[in-house]
């Protein structure tokens, strides 16, 4: 090889490297468009759950459901008059009205998100599962079913919290109550909301008769009224001392972590039930025969 040649070789090395150097930002840069590109495609391409779609039309449909956010918006009012009117604010103890009225509210919203969402959602998925609705027979999975349950509950929980909240916030300006124990309360009144609805899903979806479910389904409810009650005088409890001066106690820390270790693992339970009440009625020769199967591999 010559000295020329082997000059135009090194040349052309160079001007390969510097092509590759400039190519690979810019290509770079052009598949990142396609990301940004194809970001609304996959937009369009995402359907919301069929299933939160239908229980939201018919709940608006349900003047039960609309009674309960009109007594809402009337209740919390007149509850605020009427402790307004008892109270005398030129007194010394005026600043006990922030306390009363937030305690007041907090009656009203635990009653209906932790009573009532929870019934109402598991009744009518009930009504379904025993009326065999053709809901359950389609091609949506259970996970899917169960989900679109769930996330219809929660949403109609978190329109009740959206009237109340406005009220609950605005008792801050009576002193006696901080931010902080604010977001507390409605922090713990949804996850009982949560839990809740979760449990009456797994209830309803249950395989028992008409009668063993109307049963079940009171026995629910005063379940439910009871952990209302007990909620409802913790957080109060909570309200009047501050939760600041609570988390300090360490008998207070232990039992709100022992609460959420095992609230944790029931929630996972009750949405493991559903789904697999789903898949029996579904299934239900499927489910026989691999539990016919298992019996007879055991007794072998």
């Amino acid at each position: 090889m010559t000295a020329l040649e082997h000059r135009t070789s090194n040349i052309e090395r160079t001007t390969s490297n510097e092509q590759e150097t400039v190519a690979g930002p810019h290509f770079g840069v052009r598949s990142s468009m396609l990301d940004v590109r194809c970001f609304p495609g996959l937009l369009r391409e995402w359907e919301p759950n069929p299933i939160f779609l239908k229980e939201l039309r018919q709940a608006m449909r349900n003047r039960m459901f609309t009674g309960i956010v009109l007594f809402l918006l009337a209740a919390l009012p007149l509850s605020a008059i009427g402790l307004f009117g008892a109270q005398d604010l030129a007194s010394s103890g005026s600043w006990f009205v922030g306390q009363k009225l937030f305690n007041a509210f907090l009656a009203v919203l635990a009653s209906v998100s932790i009573v009532f969402v929870p019934l109402y959602t598991g009744v009518r998925f009930a009504v379904e599962r025993q009326h065999l609705d053709l809901m359950l027979f389609t091609l949506i999975s259970e996970k899917k079913v169960v989900r679109g349950k769930l996330a219809s509950g929660l949403y109609l929980a978190l329109l009740c919290f959206s009237v109340c909240m406005p009220f609950m916030t605005f008792t801050n300006l009576f002193e006696g109550v901080d931010f902080p124990t604010i977001l507390f309360v409605l922090a713990v009144l949804f996850a009982a909301a949560f839990l809740g609805i979760l449990a009456a899903i797994a209830l309803a979806s249950a395989p028992v008769h008409t009668g063993g479910k109307i049963f079940l389904g009171a026995a629910f409810a005063v379940g439910l009224a009871a952990a209302c009650w007990f909620i409802t005088v913790f957080l109060i409890g909570v309200v009047d001392t501050g939760i600041e001066t609570r988390f300090q106690s360490r008998d207070f820390r232990g039992g709100f972590f022992v609460a959420i270790f095992f609230a944790v693992p029931a929630a996972v339970w009750f949405y493991v039930i559903s789904v697999s009440s789903i898949a029996v009625l579904r299934h239900p020769t499927l489910y026989f025969d691999k539990r016919k199967a298992r019996l007879e591999t055991a007794y072998e």
